[in-house]
């Protein structure tokens, strides 16, 4: 910094800031951020040399007479006078996406901060070529740095504007009380004290290393995360602060950074101070007034409320299509698997009223049968859609209690035992006596029905069906529901258990069956901190498998 004066009328930019040093803090922002950045007078002809210019401005469109006066008249544009905000707008040269934060001492307007020079993807390419004809430019070798302009969103460059004019209204407001600091490098900390004033006034996290990765310096946000002083940090690591593992991934980052000379931005979940956080996190290399790396500066900010409303966003989203699966769902046994049985009993009720009168007993005690089958699959579809809509309403109670399975699971079956009857099917139960479980008694017996009713359903006539049960290691009940039936492909077997999917398949006798009892299954299991799963092999049968809790005396 130059010695204080007062502030008079006449106040130039060289009169209170050092330009070799503001050129290296606007070096610094331009590589932390991705844009091209310049210092220029209010008029719009440069202070500082320009800062990552690309070479469609700086080699092509500034080579021209006419390219060279709009870039100055559009320089003058976006550098107005504007104390409330920055100045966002496409360029009057070439139309990309420039933004401009006013640096006003003592009153006076005494230079811009202009930043841009990037494309979003929305640029009019024709427009763009008839610019380059305007100016008389060539029009393939504009075209070829076009594709070399970055591209950024213009979300992200709102942003990037924002914090530029928060930067440059620090120096504004700071630039005349901090007139007598001194300009050398201290050897220790190796950044001028105007830069550690300007860091400890940004809103972001800031800090800077040297090239072991010892901190020389952070900003006072960044040490009250890690509930230090900030003189306190200098000379320690990130070791000091962070589990190994985590310190690790920061020195080999840090190191990247400064052995190659290159930029690294990412994301990040890290927990401190048993809260877990997310950040924004830019390291970019630390060069000294030569140009020499000498360390590595990182800018970071936190980002954690955003996360949480992207995560909230994303489990609306999820709970929204679970809730239009099952809205499809329901439709779609509505109009097709409950309509098919009402439709058999319909018009089983009409052959009888038509023509009862000309049948014969055998005739009429088949079709009282068939009517009787359509009941039976009417009222079993329509008990599973009532439990189903029970439970997501949360209408349905969960009463846990203690229950013996082997005498829970006979009672189960004996209610199937008809339609095992009619296919011929044995039906074997194997369950040690004296196992009792902890579960509701109706979910339980859904579960059972359900998946025993399945194994009927798509078991070959004169097959069998074993039921198991047996203790496990972890003290959990595991329970096994064998067929030998048709089996399942290893497609249909990884739709199960999704509401989403469609696994309604008939039985070997063309039993309906929708899927649904399967989904109410797993729902049940569940709610018993259970889990259900199937094997099956095509022509060979199928078994599923659910756990429960052991009952504790």
């Amino acid at each position: 910094m130059r010695k204080n004066k007062v502030i008079s009328k006449d106040i130039r930019f060289s009169d209170i800031f050092d330009i070799n040093e503001i050129q290296h803090i606007q070096d610094l922002f331009s590589d932390a951020t991705g844009v091209a950045s310049i210092i220029t007078h209010p008029d719009g002809t440069p202070i500082t040399r320009p800062s990552n210019f690309c070479r469609l401005c700086n080699e092509i469109i500034r080579n021209t007479e006419i390219g060279l006066a709009n870039c100055f008249k559009s320089d003058a544009e976006i550098g107005r006078l504007n104390p409330s905000g920055p100045v966002i707008q496409t360029c009057l040269s070439g139309g990309l996406w420039d933004a401009g934060a006013s640096i006003i001492v003592g009153g006076k307007h005494i230079a811009s901060w202009l930043i841009g020079q990037v494309k979003s993807d929305e640029l009019d390419l024709d427009q763009m070529v008839h610019y380059a004809e305007e100016i008389g430019a060539d029009k393939e070798s504009f075209l070829n740095a076009l594709k070399e302009v970055p591209v950024m969103p213009k979300e992200k460059f709102e942003k990037i504007a924002a914090m530029l004019f928060s930067f440059a209204s620090e120096i504004s407001s700071k630039a005349y009380q901090n007139s007598l600091l001194k300009q050398s490098i201290d050897e220790r900390d190796r950044v001028g004290t105007l830069n550690r004033t300007l860091i400890q006034h940004l809103p972001q996290r800031i800090f800077v290393k040297d090239p072991d990765s010892k901190y020389i310096l952070c900003n006072e946000i960044y040490s009250k995360d890690l509930g230090i002083n900030p003189n306190d940090i200098v000379g320690k690591n990130d070791f000091d602060f962070f589990q190994s593992e985590l310190a690790e991934k920061y020195r080999k980052d840090d190191q990247q950074v400064i052995s190659e000379g290159i930029q690294k931005e990412f994301e990040e979940k890290y927990a401190i101070a048993n809260q877990e956080r997310w950040t924004h996190v830019n390291k970019v290399p630390y060069r000294d007034s030569n140009d020499q790396i000498v360390g590595v500066l990182g800018i970071f900010e936190d980002i954690t409320e955003r996360k949480h409303r992207e995560e909230e966003v994303i489990l609306k989203s999820e709970l929204l299509e679970a809730m239009n699966a099952e809205k499809d769902k329901f439709f779609s046994i509505i109009a097709h698997d409950l309509r098919s049985p009402l439709s058999a009993f319909v018009a089983a009720t009409q052959i009888l009223t038509e023509e009862i009168q000309t049948m014969d007993t055998q005739e009429i005690k088949k079709i009282v049968l068939s009517m009787k089958s359509s009941a039976a699959n009417i009222y079993t579809l329509l008990e599973n859609l009532l439990e189903w809509s029970r439970l997501r309403r949360g209408g349905l109670d969960f009463i846990p209690e203690k229950l013996n399975l082997n005498e829970k699971i006979n009672d189960c079956v004996d209610v199937l035992s008809e339609s095992a009857r009619k296919k011929e099917i044995q039906i074997n139960i194997s369950v040690p006596g004296e196992l009792e479980i902890y579960a509701d008694n109706h979910m339980f017996d859904t579960i059972i029905r359900n998946l025993v009713s399945n194994a009927i359903k798509f078991s070959i006539p004169g097959g069998k069906v074993i039921v198991n049960g047996r203790l496990r290691e972890d003290q959990s009940i595991e329970i096994k529901i064998s067929d030998s039936g048709i089996g399942m492909s290893q497609d249909l077997k990884s739709k199960l258990f999704k509401i989403s999917e469609k696994t309604s398949r008939t039985g070997t006798k063309g039993e309906p069956s929708t899927g649904l009892g399967l989904l109410l299954c797993k729902e049940f299991i569940e709610k018993h901190n259970g889990k259900i799963w199937a094997e099956s092999e095509p022509g060979i049968g199928s078994t599923f498998y659910f756990t429960l809790m052991l009952h504790k005396k």
